[in-house]
């Protein structure tokens, strides 16, 4: 069982955001990626947060905290 995923949407085989609607129990969610162009896509599968590349510590700890309150 997995509690949290940090997730690229750009993935060798997938779309990041097609594997969390094709598992049966998704994981909190944290998108991470380059691009803001699925970022309502992203808060439409319910991700805890979008973090657009590069990102920074602030921005980490901001998604984390996101993660803890859930």
């Amino acid at each position: 069982h997995i509690d949290i995923a940090l997730l690229d949407i750009s993935l060798p085989d997938i779309n990041g955001m097609e594997l969390i609607k094709s598992l049966p129990a998704p994981p909190i969610v944290v998108f991470t990626t380059a691009s803001a162009d699925h970022a309502l896509e992203g808060y439409k599968l319910d991700a805890a947060d979008y973090l657009l590349k590069p990102f920074g510590l602030m921005d980490f700890k901001r998604a984390a905290n996101k993660v803890q309150k859930r």
